[in-house]
């Protein structure tokens, strides 16, 4: 399997940092709404506005954020599919600073340092060292990056031992957190941040997007390498025995390097050449015994070693390999005993696997560093020991998951005896237990709350270990993998799955519910920047109706400010140049107009008005039809508040104030529903919103709290709250009323709605498989994951698989089972992932498009305040949400055809396995159950079907053919209301019947005991041995199902002769074939038949008493239980008894679910069934 990656330059401005981020959101959508399954979009950094604006993308779509560097990455915290990846391979800086103090550090005596890009990697950092007479240790890998994850993790090298990891001797980091922050982290300043970025991990609390490191003096270096003797296990044990008997007096006089079995390399850059052999006299002695290779030599530097004996390791790119590993403590060399038992652990360990190293790479001789957050067991270790396996790319999932379970298996060798230590993170177990002790041992909870403090977010959350219990830095979200086993891994790992294709795949529900949610709840405020709004804070303002605050950015103020004096130069005699709506004609019109004038010619909409005439006239329309919804409104203010903030209008900053004023005292314009073509914007709506600040338009208004709002004027209105009114300078109405913002609001609404239908879809289909005895393998991963890996596909089996966890409804198709004659379910519950997934691809672009546009300049002609320019464009032109309409409109048309199918298939007794024709509880003769509410449920998908035909086809020339081609926008997000409104009855029906469904499917199960039970006391004297009585008993009852499901359309009290009509013949038969011993004397079919039918009708009728008493299908439910139990105890809805002994009507319960749709009172609970 191979990724497909976009990549491309996000062109920032450095004067204006949020112009840029427009532009780099406009570049994302469209690479977005583009991308498709395992392609990835990737940010070529250059500098901290690059960061900034990939991360405000990625807060506002939810999109999966990686930074990818150079080297290599175990434990795949820099991978993933579908990401948004911050590649900062491009920042190459280098610069030699003889005399560095950390910033903000005035007391810190100057060092010798060099600052780092974090694109630069090894082989172009040591021959800069070399040049500046100084070293820069660090790994032996020339393509990992000192200033990128080797730092951030640790760090760890041949010199180590006497200077410190890497993460010891990072003096200065520079920084783009999550939350946009360009920081600078030292001793000084940020010092927490600082703390967390020695050790930490990478890609957890920012970019970095430089490193200043400390400069050492550049020694000789002396080295021992020994080498190609006959490796027996003889020679291996004799070998190993002297280095472990060594290896801790060799660490105390400075040596570092690395073990293998047949191998070793070490050097020391504090002794002389004579020390040096003296040192390894032990070693060599026995080296020459064996006749090995030998070489003893000095060094000039680290780098002329590195250059000779390990940069000629050349390996390709995306060596596939997997390690795990484990730190030594020193106390294991200690004693013959300790050292036998960890050369016996290293055997066992190295044992099967590609390659085994013994890294004497450890800070044991630098000692301690309370500043780094890298696990404290590196400063009591001597070795970090490591196993590694190679695979082919053509090398199977299964093959290499067991690869990695051997590599675990085996690293558990040390584990036993080094209880306490920890591992080295970016080079580890994939599989490591406990991680969050192994990795960061007692800095865990301080980096976790660090973490909190610079992500809050989480947009770094990375992926952790399977089977891991414990909340922390690797364990917030399950995703990044390193390899495309790791993808397939998780895949079927459901307890880690759900959140990660809800993130990949469609808007993150939950994140958005819970964002709206605390916003309801005032733990914040809403601040309105014209950057950053998003689409709960937009849902929560306009339906929700909580208060919003203008951004306290000097910035902000500044920028509009600066826009608004621009058009009075403009509007000023004698001004360079035209501007227009300003000093030009508006439209198609020749003649300048004023901006009082325009507001007067866009308040021409159709609304309700006060008639006198005849009483007892009954109109066939109500008047709030003619109306646009105040939500609707709130929303189209808020985006137009938002817009006008970016500075591009040209408004001053007393309009803006007085427009959020409105807002703020709940004084919202009631603009006519239709009028709109959503071409120079949507110019009446957005023109009685404009209209609401002026007294020379009166325009109606809501105004007022509880039962004392109405509509009034805006004149009374504002005159009630002290708001002044507004004369419009230059361009000043035009910039409000050019622009997308109904639309916008109202398509961003229709898209929440839409979202929480789609996960009702997914539940109802989950509840649909259970009430119809289906099968859990639509939801196999082999299908999905393998076979056809289309990402919204994935998600549904994804989901379906967990919502059916635990149910005892669903069952596998069983060859052994009569009852079960259909091998496969029929379409509307087989193909609901593919029938379903494509859409949830189309709401995540969707969102996207929404959210860019929610953030965007959509008015005309806009200011280029850097260039002193203004431009005459078609921003206003609302085709993007136009179409994200129609194509979500066409959606919850299909999801209303899979409504009808799963409705019929539930209520038809000749599909729906066993259950009352019609779902009535009651005697079929006389109750009709659903019948009435199966015509209802075709009434309303051929409405829904209707309104799933597109809008924008229907284009008409406007305004003298100067908008010959127009958007439509507000209509077709209004029609997508429209079928929102319809799919919530088509689904108010759907629950109804599946909650009755679900019922009679536990009580047709608990009579299904007693029917087994009777028919086996049937049998019991007739003279059948043990294993025939139980043989008849199991044929008998077998069959018995069987007829149960085809009698369905019978009263009970006939229903059971006819029921055990056939079966006697089954019975006489099984007889004959036993022979002598049963006599046909000993059984009277007629009496059997008779007498069990009785029984059998009176328990079923006792069953259908106890259950209406009583009964609940809760027990036997999987994670769709909570929506069922929502139902029936939250909205005291119960099953449908049938017959005369109902009280309350089945419309007064049906428009409780709507209104729960409706109202949003349904999300919490259809949230809670897909919540791990």
């Amino acid at each position: 399997m191979y990724r497909s990656v976009l990549v491309f330059r996000v062109t920032t401005k450095e004067v204006n940092g949020k112009d840029a981020q427009l532009l780099d959101r406009l570049v994302f959508s469209i690479l977005t709404t583009l991308s498709r399954p395992r392609r990835s979009l990737v940010v070529n950094v250059r500098g901290p506005a690059d960061v900034q604006a990939a991360f405000a993308f990625a807060e506002q779509t939810g999109v999966r954020v990686i930074i990818k560097n150079s080297g290599h990455d175990s434990l795949g915290r820099s991978s993933g599919p579908n990401t948004l990846a911050i590649r900062t391979t491009t920042l190459k800086n280098l610069t030699y600073i003889p005399e560095f103090v950390p910033e903000g550090c005035n007391h810190v005596a100057p060092r010798p340092a060099a600052a780092v890009g974090a694109g630069v990697i090894f082989q172009e950092s040591y021959p800069f060292a070399e040049a500046h007479n100084i070293s820069l240790p660090g790994g032996a890998c020339p393509t990992v990056s000192p200033g990128g994850g080797y730092t951030l993790g640790g760090g760890h090298g041949m010199m180590v031992n006497n200077y410190g990891l890497g993460a010891d001797r990072a003096l200065q980091f520079k920084i783009v957190t999550p939350t946009g922050e360009f920081l600078t982290a030292n001793e000084c300043q940020n010092t927490d941040l600082w703390f967390a970025l020695r050790g930490g991990g990478g890609g957890t609390f920012g970019v970095v997007l430089e490193t200043v490191q400390l400069a050492l003096p550049r020694n000789p270096v002396q080295m021992i390498q020994i080498q190609d003797f006959d490796n027996t296990d003889e020679n291996t044990r004799a070998y190993m025995k002297i280095v472990l008997e060594h290896t801790k007096e060799w660490a105390l006089q400075g040596w570092g390097g690395f073990v293998q079995l047949n191998e070793f390399q070490y050097i020391n850059a504090i002794i002389s050449p004579e020390e040096a052999i003296e040192a390894m006299k032990p070693l060599t002695d026995w080296a020459q015994t064996v006749d090995a290779t030998i070489i003893q030599k000095t060094h000039d530097s680290y780098v002329t070693y590195w250059q000779e004996f390990l940069f000629p390791v050349d390996n390709p790119t995306g060596l596939p390999f997997a390690v795990a590993s484990r730190l030594i403590p020193a106390d294991n060399f200690e004693t013959d005993e300790k050292r036998e038992e960890l050369l016996n652990a290293t055997l066992e360990a190295a044992a099967g696997h590609d390659a085994w190293f013994g890294f004497a790479t450890t800070p044991f001789k630098y000692g301690a560093n309370k500043n780094t957050s890298a696990t404290p067991a590196w400063r009591n270790a001597l070795w970090h020991a490591i196993v590694e396996d190679f695979w082919n790319f053509d090398t199977t999932s299964g093959q290499q998951q067991q690869i990695l379970q051997n590599l675990s298996s085996s690293i558990d060798a040390y584990r036993k005896i080094t209880p306490g230590s920890g591992a080295y993170l970016n080079e580890a177990d994939i599989n490591e237990p406990n991680f969050s002790e192994s990795f960061w041992g007692s800095n865990y909870d301080r980096l976790v709350s660090i973490k909190d403090k610079y992500d809050p977010n989480h947009l770094l959350d990375c992926w952790r270990p399977r089977n891991a219990n414990q909340a922390g830095l690797m364990e917030k979200e399950s995703w990044g993998t390193p390899l495309e086993l790791l993808w397939e891994n998780i895949c079927h790992c459901d307890s880690d799955i759900v959140r990660l294709h809800c993130r990949a795949m469609c808007p993150d529900i939950q994140k958005e519910w819970n964002e709206i949610s605390s916003l309801r709840s005032g733990a914040k405020t809403t601040s309105i920047d014209g950057f950053t709004l998003s689409m709960p804070a937009l849902i929560a303002v306009a339906r929700y109706c909580i208060p919003t605050a203008i951004s306290e950015d000097a910035g902000v103020k500044e920028r509009v400010e600066a826009s608004a004096d621009f058009v009075v130069r403009m509007s000023e005699p004698g001004a360079k140049g035209s501007m227009y709506g300003v000093n030009t004609g508006v439209g198609a019109s020749d003649r300048t107009a004023l901006q009082r004038v325009i507001l007067k010619n866009l308040t021409s909409g159709i609304l309700p008005i006060e008639t006198a005439g005849n009483d007892n006239y009954l109109s066939s329309h109500h008047d709030s039809s003619l109306l646009l919804p105040e939500s609707w409104s709130r929303g189209a203010m808020l985006l137009r508040l938002n817009t006008l903030l970016r500075g591009h209008s040209g408004c001053r900053w007393i309009v803006i104030e007085r427009l959020h004023a409105l807002l703020a005292n709940n004084i919202i314009p009631s603009p006519p529903l239709r009028q709109s073509i959503s071409a120079s914007g949507d110019l009446a709506p957005l023109g009685y919103i404009a209209s609401a600040l002026t007294d020379e338009v009166v325009v109606p208004v809501w105004s007022g709290k509880g039962t004392d709002r109405k509509r009034t004027t805006s004149i009374e209105a504002r005159k009630a709250h002290g708001i002044e009114s507004i004369i419009y300078g230059p361009k000043e109405a035009l910039a409000i009323v050019n622009g997308t913002g109904p639309s916008c609001a109202v398509g961003a609404l229709a898209l929440h709605d839409a979202n929480i239908l789609a996960l009702t879809a997914q539940l109802t289909t989950a509840m649909a498989i259970e009430a119809l005895n289906g099968s859990p393998e639509t939801y196999d991963p082999f299908i999905h994951d393998i076979a056809r890996p289309h990402p919204g596909q994935i998600e549904v089996a994804v989901n379906g698989r967990h919502l059916l966890k635990g149910s005892t409804f669903a069952r596998m198709h069983d060859e052994s089972d009569p009852a079960q004659k259909l091998r496969q379910d029929r379409y509307g519950l087989r193909t609901a992932p593919q029938w379903i997934g494509p859409h949830l691809e189309e709401l995540t672009s969707a969102r996207a498009t929404i959210e860019i546009e929610m953030n965007s300049t959509t008015d005309n002609p806009i200011i280029d305040l850097e260039n002193e320019r203004n431009l005459g464009g078609g921003n206003f032109q609302g085709t993007s949400i136009a179409l994200v309409m129609e194509k979500v409109r066409i959606g919850l048309q299909h999801l209303g055809k899979l409504v009808h199918a799963q409705f019929v298939e539930l209520t038809s007794p000749h599909m729906n396995r066993g259950l009352p024709p019609d779902l009535a509880a009651w005697e079929p003769s006389l109750d009709f159950g659903v019948k009435t509410m199966d015509v209802a449920t075709a009434a309303y998908l051929s409405e829904l079907s209707f309104l799933g035909n597109t809008v924008t086809n229907h284009v008409q020339n406007a305004e003298q053919h100067n908008q010959a081609v127009n958007s439509l926008a507000l209509i077709s997000a209004r029609y997508t209301f429209h079928a929102i409104q319809v799919l919530y009855m088509l689904y108010s029906n759907l629950i109804w019947a599946l909650c009755q469904a679900l019922d009679l499917r536990a009580m047709i199960s608990i009579f299904f005991k007693r029917l087994e039970s009777e028919i086996k006391a049937s049998f019991v004297n007739i003279g059948l041995s043990e294993s025939a009585h139980a043989a008849l008993t199991k044929h008998i009852y077998d069959q018995a199902r069987v007829r149960f499901g085809e009698t369905s359309q019978m009263d009970s009290s006939t229903r059971f002769t006819e029921l055990l009509r056939p079966l006697v013949t089954d019975v006489l038969d099984f007889l004959a074939k036993e022979g002598e011993g049963v006599s046909s004397t000993k059984f009277d079919a007629l009496e059997w038949r008779t007498t069990l039918a009785s029984q059998l009708g009176k328990i079923y009728r006792e069953v259908r008493s106890q259950y209406y008493e009583n009964g609940s299908a809760e027990g036997m439910m999987g994670n769709t239980v909570h929506l069922y139990r929502y139902v029936r105890k939250d909205l005291g809805v119960p099953i449908r008894k049938g017959g005369d002994i109902d009280t309350e009507g089945v419309d007064v319960q049906l428009s409780r679910i709507y209104r729960a749709f409706e109202r949003g009172g349904i999300i919490e609970p259809v949230l809670k069934c897909f919540k791990q």
